[in-house]
């Protein structure tokens, strides 16, 4: 019985070390080059590198599950060569759209750094490197199953490959609860409200958020004298003015809900953002992203 446990175990670590060094099943690898490195993050913030203008590369954030992966080139092939067969598998896709290429550093501004004082590799670690023979491209495929982002960075020895299918978080956070807020904000003066829903870089509230929404009004209800001050939190993927702009119509959005939906006396409510000045995580992590990623209720 030992004996068999141990060849089972033995063949789930093959089959989870084959998977780690497999092309994305979207995607093959060209012809004699090696993966050398392969990232997988069932859920997350990534900010898509779509344009470059006024030196500052231009950020569309999506989310999903993203695997990188990044491959050595053979000797001997221009980094043309390799960008356009790639291109090539992806163009003989059904749904698939070229979104914008690139080629050289001036062009592509892979190391220009954004206002937050990162290049490519700090934005969303496509690190093409310095050189002046860099060759980018991203696109999207659309199907009626399935929507599903690609990037593609070529340098002379390597070539980089994100793969971001969008799917929907795992609905795993516990829900609001009134008195489990009242008794965050009588021993901390604030608490996190779980629950609450935003599509990928916007601030209307997703339906599903009504649950959490109407713990508030209970909570408010129910003390008639409490006013509070509603909070949105970034993590620190993207642009931090941008980040900083959207937690605050967030913010905002949530407080109006409350007022217009639910008949809360506006002088009971005020607004306010942070974008990703005060993270509860590391944001290194998709766990600690998800966390700094969030409204909060605060007693003034």
């Amino acid at each position: 019985m030992m004996r068999f446990a141990c060849l089972l175990l033995a063949g789930l670590l093959s089959l989870a070390e084959a998977r780690a060094q497999s092309d994305h099943p979207l995607l093959g690898h060209y012809q004699g080059s090696t993966l050398r490195d392969r990232e997988e993050e069932a859920f997350t913030t990534y900010p898509r590198i779509i344009g470059f203008e006024s030196g500052t590369p231009l950020i569309e954030m999506r989310e999903g599950r993203l695997t990188r992966l990044v491959y050595d080139n053979p000797p001997g092939r221009s980094t043309l060569e390799v960008l356009r067969n790639y291109l090539a598998a992806l163009q003989a896709r059904p749904g698939f759209r070229l979104d914008w290429q690139c080629a050289g550093r001036a062009d592509c501004g892979s190391t220009a750094r954004t206002q937050q004082g990162r290049g490519w590799n700090g934005v969303n670690g496509m690190n093409v490197g310095a050189g002046g023979d860099v060759r980018y491209a991203t696109g999207q495929i659309e199907t009626p199953e399935q929507q599903t982002y690609v990037a593609i960075g070529v340098t002379p020895r390597q070539t980089l490959v994100h793969v971001l299918e969008v799917v929907p978080m795992q609905q795993r956070m516990v829900a609001a609860d009134a008195a489990a807020l009242a008794a965050d904000l009588d021993r901390r003066g604030r608490a996190t409200l779980p629950g609450i829903f935003f599509d990928t870089g916007a601030h209307a509230l997703r339906p599903e958020s009504e649950a959490a929404l109407m713990q508030v009004v209970a909570l408010l209800r129910s003390q008639p004298r409490l006013r509070l001050r509603v909070e949105g939190h970034t993590d620190s993927e993207g642009d931090d003015a941008f980040n900083l702009a959207l937690s605050q119509r967030r913010a905002a959005e949530v407080r109006l809900a409350l007022i217009t939906r639910h008949g809360i006396d506006p002088e009971r409510l005020t607004s306010a953002g942070f974008g990703e000045a005060q993270p509860v995580a590391d944001n290194a992590t998709p766990e600690g992203r998800a966390r700094n990623r969030r409204v909060e209720l605060v007693r003034p």
